[in-house]
């Protein structure tokens, strides 16, 4: 299990990483790290301009809205 959570916070910081910090303190990172893959992510502009990616769990859907050129959560 241990193994799992630094292989996930290792992956986060490569595939999320950006100007304001690591990827694993992001809002992705954050839920991939608790939650991993994601079942499916669907892409989506909103009423507002907004581009939203939706990533789906089997219980939970998240909702990282680009404002500003970076993801922030909208309902975490």
């Amino acid at each position: 299990l241990l193994n799992e959570f630094y292989s996930r916070v290792e992956y986060t910081n490569l595939k999320f990483n950006s100007i304001s910090g690591e990827g694993s303190g992001s809002d992705k990172g954050r839920i991939y790290i608790v939650y991993g893959k994601p079942i499916d992510i669907e892409y989506r502009i909103s009423n507002d301009g907004n581009y939203q990616e939706i990533w789906v769990y089997r219980n939970e859907r998240f909702i990282f809205i680009n404002r500003y050129g970076y993801y922030e959560c909208y309902n975490c």
